[in-house]
């Protein structure tokens, strides 16, 4: 079994490999400490069976990075494990397809119990956050904006992950590695979100989407 962790810090990420090989001893645990290093990796094919990632990472964060496995079809466990107790974030986090969240303040033997739960396919949440379950929303039509009805049909799920990654103040380079795709081809649908929108730059695009609903 091979277990992903990326986390910025460096400490912290010594740290729970450390915990990570005394729990799990016949695992093996890669280490990254950004989400770049880890689909490259991923890219590379390589092939895991879990994944801890923290969701306040520079460049591309936790969030993006579950973006990313989505978009890969992957479907290997992934745990966010991070010291915010911000629940939008988490509930974020578990609507992207994490399977679990850990906070960073916990001992290595509920860490222990937590990654056990999850690679029994199910969802881990510690007490005070139980309430948070994974779940998806569906965005009705709105014309209240101003904008043609069934502008939210014509937002095809590949135009609406670009729009939530500008919101997340992604480049188009960076878009392009989230999602798998050529940086001409992330131009192309933003162009598509200009003209949808009826706006001429990133700033009034991802405002548009909110006022839609499309996005937080």
């Amino acid at each position: 079994m091979k277990i992903l962790i990326v986390d910025d810090h460096r400490l912290f990420l010594d740290g729970i490999r450390t915990i990570l090989l005394d729990l799990f001893p016949f695992y093996e645990v890669v280490a990254f400490n950004n989400c770049r290093q880890a689909i490259d990796s991923i890219d590379k094919a390589d092939k895991y069976d879990l994944a801890l990632v923290d969701l306040h990472l520079p460049g591309i964060d936790g969030l993006s990075f579950l973006q990313s496995l989505s978009q890969r079809n992957l479907l290997f466990p992934t745990i966010v494990i991070s010291a915010t107790t911000n629940e939008k974030e988490i509930q974020h986090a578990l609507n992207l397809g994490a399977n679990g969240f850990i906070p960073k303040y916990y001992s290595a033997d509920e860490l222990d119990n937590a990654i056990n739960t999850v690679l029994e396919n199910e969802v881990y949440l510690p007490r005070e956050f139980h309430h948070l379950r994974p779940k998806i929303a569906i965005k009705a039509e709105n014309s209240a904006s101003g904008l043609k009805q069934g502008v939210v049909l014509e937002l095809s799920g590949r135009r609406l992950e670009i729009l939530k990654l500008i919101a997340s103040g992604h480049s188009n380079k960076t878009i392009a590695q989230i999602l798998n795709i050529g940086e001409p081809t992330v131009k192309t649908h933003i162009a598509s979100l200009f003209k949808l929108f009826d706006v001429n730059n990133r700033t009034a695009c991802v405002v548009k989407g909110q006022e839609l609903g499309l996005i937080e």
